[in-house]
């Protein structure tokens, strides 16, 4: 199974001038643009355990208790 990288949906986003990324378990990443959520093409159905290997190297100690607590948080 290869290696899932938060990279490629970043470069959506920033292509499509999005404003932000959403992943969400068991659903695709999805970008909003203009206030629209659309699915980033090709990009693939999450678990709740693969969103968490994706975001938890990007989290300060703060933010990742705010996920570790409540599964959920907003980051730049």
């Amino acid at each position: 199974m290869e290696a899932l990288s938060i990279e490629p949906w970043l470069e959506s986003l920033w292509e499509r001038h999005g404003s932000d990324l959403l992943l969400v378990g068991d659903s695709q990443p999805r970008v909003r643009v203009s206030g629209r959520l659309s699915l980033v093409d090709g990009a693939p159905v999450l678990t709740g355990d693969q969103i968490h290997d994706l975001a938890w190297p990007l989290l300060n100690a703060a933010q990742q208790a705010t996920f570790a607590e409540q599964l959920d948080v907003d980051f730049a």
